[in-house]
């Protein structure tokens, strides 16, 4: 499943997939602000398949810092 990230952070699968995914990279998870990045930005195309990946990418970048330096953090157990 990962061979294909090895050049991605991650990936969202097509809204015409059946039982769609979002991977994320197991590399990315222990830099917080990088793992808020690519999640952020996997959501947004699961979301809205249609936004521009400059759009996408930007806005990801911008949301992740933001709120890193709002204190969010990964914790060992997540709320989900």
């Amino acid at each position: 499943m990962f061979r294909r990230l090895a050049k991605n952070d991650g990936e969202c699968d097509s809204p015409t997939a059946p039982k769609k995914q979002i991977r994320i990279s197991p590399v990315v998870v222990k830099d917080d602000e990088r793992y808020m990045d690519t999640v952020l930005h996997e959501l947004l195309h699961a979301g809205c398949w249609s936004l521009d990946e400059e759009f996408v990418s930007e806005y990801a970048r911008v949301a992740a810092k933001t709120l890193h330096r709002l204190g969010f953090r990964l914790t060992d157990e997540p709320g989900y």
